[in-house]
């Protein structure tokens, strides 16, 4: 579980990051839809194939972010991602990929919802074993430092794999709870 809470809040810090850097600084009260396709008024600017690279003030590359689409929406000062890719470089040997097929920011990257097929990988290195997780959908809580997903999630990695439907965690006390039907197995390593 240690492993799987680090995990949750390196996912966490990278969206914090991105979401402050990229969007507007205008704030917004508006509640995030729960389906990111309902949001409806005018789009005041957009990208195409977007990218975007962090760089520390040391000059170390922290992430990379892409997107074939960025979609700002002005009333409710909201963004929309398309196919979203991000890439942590936390050590020069540990390496995060996210990808989804949706993304929406709400205004200052409070809430952040992932939409389709949401993948999360770690790589391996010499001290940590690769890590997986796959779902439908995370909401993440800049705010209260929380994720959850209604959806089945499958976690794997180390020769164990977590099935559940919903989790929430809140990365403040570093606790995660899987809601519903758990079904966890180990196959040790050989």
């Amino acid at each position: 579980m240690t492993r799987l809470r680090t995990f949750l809040l390196l996912v966490l810090i990278s969206v914090i990051v991105t979401a402050s850097i990229q969007l507007s600084e205008q704030i917004s009260e508006q509640t995030l839809p729960s389906d990111i396709s309902q949001v409806k008024d005018e789009v005041d600017y957009s990208i195409e194939d977007f990218k975007l690279s962090l760089i520390d003030t040391e000059g170390k590359m922290q992430y990379h972010l892409s997107a074939t689409s960025m979609l700002h929406y002005k009333l409710s000062d909201q963004t929309r991602l398309e196919d979203p890719n991000l890439e942590l470089l936390r050590t020069p040997a540990e390496h995060w990929k996210i990808y989804a097929n949706k993304g929406q920011v709400s205004p200052r990257g409070q809430d952040v919802t992932l939409q389709g097929k949401v993948r999360i990988a770690r790589s391996a290195t010499p001290t940590l074993e690769p890590l997986t997780m796959s779902t439908e959908s995370l909401h993440i809580n800049t705010t209260d430092n929380t994720v959850s997903t209604a959806d089945l999630i499958h976690l794997k990695g180390s020769g164990i794999s977590v099935r559940a439907k919903g989790m929430f965690a809140d990365l403040d006390q570093e606790k995660i709870q899987l809601l519903a039907q758990v079904r966890v197995s180990y196959e040790p390593q050989r």
